[in-house]
């Protein structure tokens, strides 16, 4: 009906802005489908924005929308490769920085039974980050920090530090925050974090390059998407040892990585 859709009764809560149940990437893709039909503009003029100034504003209602995306898949594909690295049964401590809902720090508490887990984020996400792990009944291996991981402290002693796609800084940030999981880990202590990158040669993968695409002719700075070698090129500026394995999550529509690093040993 003109510009309007119908749908079936029983669709609207799910279909219809306002619902209860409406599917929140429809307005993202709603954002996405007007910057691309944008794009002729966008290719001839720029798009007046200052590159990377795009900032989450994260609510409850949000936090718990990302963390039933996250259980269709990417969790448990996430779990099972971080689970099988040779260092996951050993470690005893680790902190999940940007944790959010507290999903991947749970599992991994639940896939080791001596491991303790620190979820950091900031005022107004832990306490729906303590919200998940009471539910889970895991507060007693699982606890929250709040505060910015870009200034304040972790703490130090873990063995492990993990960081799930939470960290979209530009590379001065990157190495500010690099540094502070150096200085939180352990000799030998393991970093990993799940993040989009490119291959070395920028022609993978494609869904990869069609979103820093769009980023960088909208201006908003969302990813600071790079390749592989500029991300261990980072790693090596803020101490750590990286490049040793590059892993892509199976399933997922946008190819998510595992990237891992490492604290060197003092000789």
């Amino acid at each position: 009906m003109g510009d309007a859709y119908v749908v079936k009764p029983t669709l609207k809560p799910f279909l219809v802005e306002g619902e209860p149940y409406y599917a929140r990437y429809l307005t993202f893709t709603r954002e996405s489908r007007d910057q691309w039909m944008d794009l002729p503009n966008l290719l001839k003029n720029g798009s007046g924005k200052k590159t990377g100034t795009h900032k989450h504003d994260y609510d409850r209602a949000s936090i718990e929308w990302i963390a039933r995306g996250c259980l269709l898949g990417r969790l448990q594909s996430t779990l099972q490769t971080v689970c099988a690295l040779p260092e996951f049964p050993a470690a005893r401590h680790l902190i999940d920085f940007g944790g959010g809902h507290g999903l991947f720090g749970i599992g991994m508490a639940q896939e080791n039974p001596d491991l303790e887990v620190k979820i950091f984020d900031q005022p107004g996400i832990t306490e729906v980050t303590e919200d998940f792990i009471r539910d889970y009944g895991i507060e007693d291996r699982v606890t929250t920090i709040t505060g910015d991981y870009l200034t304040d402290d972790p703490g130090t002693g873990y063995d492990i530090a993990f960081e799930a796609c939470s960290f979209g800084g530009n590379p001065e940030e990157a190495i500010k925050f690099y540094k502070k999981v150096f200085g939180c880990l352990n000799e030998g202590g393991l970093f990993v974090t799940q993040t989009f990158t490119l291959d070395d040669d920028r022609t993978q993968p494609l869904s990869s390059l069609i979103w820093d695409l769009k980023e960088s002719l909208t201006g908003d700075g969302h990813m600071n998407m790079k390749t592989n070698a500029e991300l261990f090129t980072l790693f090596e500026e803020a101490g750590l040892r990286g490049g040793e394995q590059v892993i892509t999550i199976p399933g997922l529509s946008m190819p998510m990585r595992i990237v891992t690093a490492r604290k060197p040993v003092k000789s």
